[in-house]
This record gives C-alpha cells, structure tokens and sequence, in this order.
C-alpha cells in the first residue's frame, strides 16, 4: 500500500512538472530539445530536413543509417537516425542515397599561379654549329625563394570549379617551392577564402643543398635567404625534372646507413661549399630580409610546434634527409607529400608523433618489383596519420571526377579500413590544419559541406551526384 502510494505521487510530479513545460512552451519537441542541448546558439534561418540517406560522418559516430539532417544558416543543426523533422521545416528525401562531409584536400597545387621565385622565366642556351640556341625550360620551377600565393592569385584562372566537380570542398592551396599557403572554399561565385583560417608553410624539398639547407635554417631561427639558382622538379611526392637517385628497397637503405652512408652524410656532403670557409654566411639581399620578415613568425610557430610545416619530399632519399634535419627539433611537427612508393621504402624510419603522411590513394608498385603495395594500410598498422590528397597527378584527377572516389575504394577491397579511408579525405587533414572545428565531419555546428552519391562509393564504384558548401548546393552533375 506504502509503495503504491509512493508511485502515486511520483506520477502526479511528473504529470505537473509536463504540464509545466508545455506551459511555458518548453520541451514540446524532444528532437528539438536536444539540438538546442548539443547547440547553444539557435539558427535563425529555415530549416531544412535531409532525411533517409546513409551518412558516412567521417566523426566517431561512423556510419548512420536513415539519417536526418538538419540545416540551417550554413551550419549543421543536428544530425541523427531517424529523427523526425520539425514542423515548418523543408523536407528533401535521400533516400537510397549516401552521403559524406566535403573533401579537403590538404596539398593542392594549382597549375594556374605561376611557379615561385623567378626559375620560371629562366631559359638554357646551348651553342650548335657555332650558333647560340635558346631553350626556354618548361614545366614548373621549384624555387627556394618566398612567395605568398596571395601575391599572385588570380581569381578568374583559378581551378576551384575542378575541384568542385571531385567532391572536394575546402582547398589548401600551394604553389610549387616554397611559400606561404591559401585556404579557400571550393564556391567559385564568391571567390572567397576563410581569411581567419590563417596561412600555412610548405617547402618542396629534393637532393639539393638549398632547399635542405632553407628547412634547416628556417627551424634553427636563421634567415633563410634566396637561392642563386633553382633546381626544377615535378608535381608533389616525386617525377621531378632535377636529378633522382634510382630508387632503393628498404634493406638496401639499411645497408647504406649501416656501413656509415647516412642521411647526415648526404645532407654535409650536398651543403659543403669548396670555395667558402666553414662558418662563412651569405650575405642577405634586400629579397631574403623581405622573405624573413614576412615568413618569421609562421616560422616561429613552426618552432613551437603550433602549426605543421608542409615538405614535398621528391624521394626516398629526401624523406631521409628530412627526419635527420628534424632530430634536433623536437617540438616540430610535418606533414610530409610524398609518392607512397617511397613512403614505403622507408616507412620503418617513420615516426608517429612527428609525421602526418600527405598521400596520393592509389596502389603503388614496390621498387624493383611488380608487387603491388596498399600504403595507406601500411601506415594504418604503423599507427601513423595520413591524408589523401586526390590532386597530386592532375590528368587521373580530371578524368575519374564523376567517380572521384573510385582510387580510395580499392584501397578499401584491399584491406584499407573505409571509415579510417573517410578520415584520411575530411577530417584527418582538417585536424592536421587546424580547421576541425569548423569542417571535416557531419556533426552539429560544423558547416554543412556535404556531397552525395547515388550509393556507397566505398563498397562499389559511387557516382558523386551533388556538392552541398554550407548547405547551399553549389554543383549537381547532370
């Protein structure tokens, strides 16, 4: 009788206490009340309801299956299976469709801005038959030489519309050599960039000794000036036009170190200088105090290990001259471009604490073999971060964009975890620039970046059918 009593008044209190809220126009919507819980400032916008799609988040909560999400003012309001929309919202069925957060794209080089430094206008003259003939030299130029993409971006020439059609949302826009670096959203109307997104520093780093030679300088706090002359080379992580060692397994590598030819080796030997005196410096030119001042406090964040550097190691070789120069820097953190084919080379020297990967996702062939290698599984059991970057071969870029996923699922028939895969395009390289907070996954407050296919692109071939950037469709392929 007691206990009965007892859940009496237990009702009654709770019957009021609903009651109450209904009153006061609180908790009418349990849906809603969680979104206002998990957001603590409301959009004032409309809202629209995706509902019915499979959304590969790209966040801890993985895969959610008959999603709802919930947008408005650009941002995401909420996001869960099931959820009914509230009244008044617009309502867009995805059913059958699969859904995944924008790709960011962490190294994307655009053919468009000229080359850094003045190599690019350099021309060879050769003398036939007593005539001098010259030849202008093509390709890009890597030069060791400063410069911010901001001084020479050209808005109507740039490629965004490119990436647009490949699913990727943000961009982290780099020239080759060495410079400082651009955000900027994929939304070619605007021609805007997230100015508050900050710079970044990348340097593109082979054999020689100037640009090994500007990372050591610039870590070590000195002036990095301008090089005399520039040595040419390709696109990121390797196929460059200046000289390349023939390629090495691993245990060749390891024999190398073993009988004393090491990293440091290479690096005292390409720095030597036969006609300086061993504590000589080069005079600094009115260009090389212009670089330092502008780039010094990004280098100086570099230091403390705030912000990443950016290195596009050509070869095997580089990628060891770089964690020798990286020893005496411990706070130092990189993301290290690099072709998978010599990330795999020397992928036991790697280092998890210091190295996020920027990879091309393709299956490579191991040196001197046809055997064919998943890098991005490798490092997966390695432990190590990584990116993928989908632009670094352009012609493969521009010809798979209707099925722009199509490389990372063969990474993932071939043992590649497809929820790490997911990472490894969104949030992986948001986190690596700093800009998670407001990219990278489908989750509340984040912008509402999204692209859609027709089915799972990471169980078979997916065909990328819209581009959502803060939730306004901005590319449908028709």
């Amino acid at each position: 009788m007691h206990a009965h009593r007892t859940r009496c008044v237990v009702f009654a209190l709770l019957m009021f206490l609903g009651l109450n809220a209904q009153v006061h126009g609180q908790a009418s919507n349990p849906g809603v009340e969680a979104a206002a819980a998990a957001n603590p400032v409301q959009p004032r916008g409309p809202l629209t309801a995706y509902v019915g799609a499979n959304v590969r988040t790209g966040s801890a909560a993985g895969i959610v299956k008959n999603a709802t999400i919930l947008v408005a003012d650009g941002l995401i309001v909420e996001i869960g299976e099931g959820l009914q929309p509230p009244p008044g919202a617009r309502v867009i069925d995805w059913a059958g469709k699969t859904v995944l957060p924008g790709i960011i794209d962490p190294y994307y080089v655009d053919s468009s801005l000229r080359a850094s430094g003045n190599a690019a206008s350099e021309v060879r003259r050769i003398e036939v038959g007593g005539r001098t003939i010259e030849l202008p030299q093509q390709g890009a130029a890597e030069s060791t030489e400063l410069l911010r993409i901001t001084d020479v971006w050209n808005p109507p020439s740039d490629s965004s519309r490119v990436a647009l059609r490949s699913g990727i949302t943000t961009l982290h826009w780099v020239t080759s050599g060495y410079g400082m670096s651009l955000f900027s959203p994929t939304q070619f109307e605007s021609r805007s960039w997230h100015s508050t997104w900050g710079e970044r520093l990348f340097v593109a780093a082979n054999n020689n000794a100037e640009s090994l030679e500007l990372i050591r300088r610039g870590l070590a706090g000195q002036p990095v000036a301008p090089p005399s002359n520039s040595e040419r080379s390709g696109p990121p992580g390797g196929g460059g036009r200046g000289r390349r060692p023939p390629r090495q397994d691993e245990a060749s590598i390891a024999e190398s170190v073993a009988d004393g030819f090491t990293a440091e080796t290479h690096i005292e030997a390409d720095l030597q200088d036969p006609n300086s005196t061993p504590n000589a410096t080069a005079p600094e030119t009115q260009a090389g105090e212009a670089s330092v001042s502008v780039a010094e406090p990004l280098w100086v964040k570099v230091r403390a290990g705030e912000v990443p550097l950016l290195i596009n190691a050509s070869n095997s070789a580089t990628i060891l001259h770089v964690l020798k120069v990286l020893e005496a820097h411990e706070k130092v953190r990189v993301a290290l471009v690099a072709n998978p084919a010599d990330v795999y080379q020397v992928r036991s020297a790697l280092s998890p604490a210091r190295l996020t990967l920027i990879v091309r996702p393709r299956l490579e062939k191991v040196a001197n073999s046809a055997a064919r290698v998943n890098i991005a599984k490798e490092l997966g059991q390695l432990s190590i971060p990584f990116c993928f970057s989908l632009s670094t071969n352009q012609a493969d870029f521009q010809q798979s964009q209707d099925t722009p996923l199509f490389p990372v699922t063969s990474l993932v028939r071939t043992g590649l975890d497809a929820n790490r895969a997911v990472e490894a395009l969104t949030m992986q390289p948001a986190k690596l620039l700093g800009i998670d907070k407001w990219v990278g996954s489908l989750e509340a407050n984040k912008f509402a970046d999204m692209i859609v296919f027709d089915h799972d692109p990471l169980v078979s071939v997916g065909s990328l059918e819209q581009v959502f950037l803060k939730g306004k469709l901005v590319y449908e392929n028709r």
